[in-house]
């Protein structure tokens, strides 16, 4: 009689049941690949920030994947803090600003050592600095203007050089000599500034 039990094992050809259940695998699908973001940037008129900022925020956009328009609100912003900082400094730097102030006051301490204009005495510096101001007084409005508003004017080497002028045109005095001696011929002023003196002839 035939072993039943041994009938009723299944043998290795067999399938494997089927799971109804089971999903059915997918194939993977990749994410198309981005447009790249076109950045044209412009800067403000009269703004104080270099032309080449452009190309570096459009830079800095780029590696932050930041929208075009959040990249031309960062230049704007950089633009108005470069037009604040040179207000401030140019504040700063005319008549009565710290800049200003500071660099008058340096200059001054230094024509009052310097040996040829105070050398440490303030009577003295002040004799000089009033024969510069009699040749300031003189010069051209533009130059005058730019001596006064930017406080050259105090700087030690302007003082030597109003002085040095000074020297060369002021009116000197004519020596008379003998009745039967050739009048002085009085020069101009062009002659006195520009005209050397004749050299003195050989004996």
């Amino acid at each position: 009689m035939p072993d039943e039990t041994a009938a009723a094992e299944p043998t290795g050809n067999a399938a494997a049941p089927i799971d109804p259940t089971a999903a059915t695998p997918v194939a993977a699908v990749e994410p198309p690949t981005p447009e790249p973001v076109t950045y044209s940037l412009a800067l403000p008129e009269n703004t104080k920030l270099d032309p080449k900022v452009v190309e570096r925020v459009g830079e800095l956009a780029k590696a932050n994947n930041l929208t075009p328009d959040a990249a031309q609100a960062v230049l704007a912003r950089m633009h108005e803090e470069a037009n604040d900082v040179v207000k401030v400094m140019e504040a700063a730097n005319q008549k009565g600003g710290t800049i200003y102030e500071a660099r008058v006051k340096t200059w001054a301490q230094d024509a009052l050592a310097a040996y040829d204009l105070g050398n440490g005495n303030a009577d003295r510096l002040n004799a000089v600095v009033g024969e510069a101001q009699l040749e300031l007084a003189k010069a051209p409005p533009a130059i005058k203007e730019f001596l006064e508003n930017s406080g050259f004017g105090s700087h030690p080497d302007a003082i030597r050089w109003l002085r040095d002028i000074h020297a060369r045109t002021k009116e000197k005095p004519i020596v008379t000599g003998d009745r039967g001696a050739p009048p002085v011929k009085e020069r101009s002023m062009a002659q006195r500034m520009y005209e050397t003196e004749a050299a003195a002839s050989p004996t």
